[in-house]
């Protein structure tokens, strides 16, 4: 059986966040960033289903998840964080 992960606890997230001179508080504040879209999301599509039919629904996360990268790209590349120096001792 494959073994399952959390969702969007995406690793490179994690990573990037771990990167930044205050680790802990900016992996929680990822994860804690994460948790509204794993509650609200499912909801919101069966809605956007009921309303326009499955497959428009899902097209609509399609087109946002699309602009969602685009804008992540734009802003990853005007935003470069140093990685952190390794711990001394």
């Amino acid at each position: 059986m494959a073994s399952r992960q959390p969702p969007l606890r995406d690793p490179a997230t994690l990573a990037l966040a771990g990167r930044e001179p205050a680790a802990g508080d900016a992996v929680a504040t990822v994860l804690l960033a994460s948790w509204p879209a794993l509650v609200v999301g499912p909801p919101v599509i069966a809605g956007l289903a009921t309303a326009m039919g499955l497959r428009s629904a899902l097209g609509v996360v399609v087109v946002l998840a699309t602009a969602i990268a685009l804008l992540a790209s734009l802003l990853g590349s005007a935003a470069h964080v140093p990685p952190r120096p390794p711990p001394e001792g």
